[in-house]
């Protein structure tokens, strides 16, 4: 990861990349604190984007957290919490997930990076 590489102190050189940002939307201003909800393509790097905005303001921004609240299909809401950690919950969820999302089943199949179960 680019943040532990340069934590440690090495030089770091990010090719650009076409990435986009669908929308980005402030919904809470407390200075000097902020938070914002941004709808992005893949690859595309919230903490550059805060880093950025530090910058054009003439000053810096950090990021103090950071939540993925959807990847590909899958929204927040589709996750398991801690509380649901067991191996029928995550066989059940993956069960389900193949039938939803037949092309995700399809790349998984390819890479044989699943659990076997019966089909």
């Amino acid at each position: 990861f680019i943040s532990q590489k340069e934590w440690k102190g090495e030089k770091i050189e990010v090719k650009p990349r076409s990435v986009i940002c669908f929308k980005a939307t402030c919904t809470r201003f407390d200075p000097p604190s902020f938070t914002l909800d941004v709808e992005c393509s893949k690859g595309f790097y919230i903490r550059s984007l805060v880093h950025d905005l530090g910058k054009a303001l003439d000053s810096a921004a950090h990021v103090t957290s950071l939540v993925r609240t959807k990847h590909g299909p899958f929204t927040i809401n589709d996750c398991l919490t801690e509380d649901y950690f067991t191996l029928q919950n995550i066989i059940t969820w993956i069960k389900l997930t193949r039938k939803q999302y037949p092309e995700l089943a399809r790349y998984l199949d390819k890479r044989k990076q699943y659990i076997q179960m019966n089909k």
